[in-house]
């Protein structure tokens, strides 16, 4: 379990804890070609809303395995083969509550969200994405195949599916996937209380997109617990409209926000061990004539290793199946 970090005042707390050296450490992902890492991504996404007084709450969560080969190492530059191996999910919305693991858990053809996600998630288990970045964790290009882009992209003819899938079950949402196993790391030697910043632009055609600014702090490693390089970051979103004929008018206020997390890294091999992160968030929003306040908390986390097997659920028993009483 990660330890929780206090970010206010890192030196404050390496001064306190003996077991935590202060020194010059050189933070890189550390890429040798054949190398092999397992990854267990873990996210859960609870948005409450209230539509013009009328309150709803929808959950969604996932757990991803997956890993990667180093494919081949040019200069500072890598290239890996990323593959989800297995993929849990649980929907939980005023319309119905979707269960999978591509373990051996299907939906029922009841449902309807999941024709329209099927497809998306049959064509990514088990497919290689191509990933290229650099000893910093900063991923330059993710490309699919030609089947896994066009199933992530295709069109559902239910609206409010084509909008749950939007930026979660689609190129875009599994980029955002991918990206979060690779923390980004400064370039140089670090030590206690250095910081850097790391911006990102998300697209969410056609409202705008959201800028997340990140700012992360080197607290120190810790050769008590397991030799560790400890992290801590804060994040600030930001919502910018977007414009031309194609935009939707929408006015979207980020009111009240928190996001922080902490990183267990190991500079010797360079890899994440451990990531935890959460996202508290209000957004008033005006958008078709309706006001809406959405609530929204996000936690993830990331750890090496595999998830726990898939144990198939017991069938619950009915009168029927009772076995009989036996008569004295």
């Amino acid at each position: 379990m990660i330890r929780t970090i206090q970010i206010v005042s890192p030196l404050i707390l390496l001064m306190a804890c003996s077991a935590v050296v202060a020194q010059n450490v050189d933070l890189a992902w550390k890429f040798k070609a054949g190398d092999k890492s397992d990854y267990v991504l873990v996210r859960n996404r609870v948005a409450k809303l209230d539509l013009n007084g009328n309150e709803l709450s929808i959950g969604v969560s996932s757990t991803a395995d997956l890993h990667f080969v180093v494919k081949s190492v040019d200069g500072a530059n890598a290239t890996l083969a990323v593959t989800i191996d297995r993929l849990q999910l649980n929907v939980d919305s005023p319309i119905e509550v979707v269960e999978y693991d591509s373990a051996g858990l299907i939906p029922g053809e009841e449902s309807t969200l999941w024709p329209s996600v099927k497809p998306r998630v049959e064509a990514l288990i088990g497919s290689e994405m191509i990933v290229t970045l650099d000893r910093q964790g900063k991923v330059s290009d993710i490309k699919f195949t030609d089947a896994v882009a066009e199933a992530l992209n295709a069109e559902s003819p239910n609206p409010q599916v084509q909008r749950f899938m939007a930026g979660v079950f689609d190129t875009a949402g599994i980029k955002q996937m991918i990206k979060q196993v690779f923390v980004p790391l400064p370039d140089g030697s670090v030590k206690v209380g250095t910081e850097w910043k790391v911006n990102e632009e998300i697209d969410r055609p056609p409202f705008g997109k959201v800028i997340v600014d990140r700012t992360l702090t080197y607290v120190g490693r810790d050769e008590g617990a397991g030799d560790f390089d400890a992290i801590a970051i804060v994040t600030k979103v930001q919502f910018e409209k977007a414009e031309g004929e194609n935009a939707e008018e929408v006015e979207l206020t980020i009111s009240e926000q928190e996001g922080k997390g902490n990183v267990e890294f190991d500079a010797d091999i360079g890899r994440t061990r451990e990531m935890e992160f959460s996202q508290k968030m209000r957004m008033d929003i005006v958008y078709a004539g309706n006001d809406v306040i959405q609530n929204i908390v996000e936690t993830s986390t990331l750890k090496q290793g595999k998830s726990d097997p898939f144990v198939p659920k017991k069938k619950e028993e009915t009168p029927a199946d009772a076995p009989a009483e036996t008569k004295k």
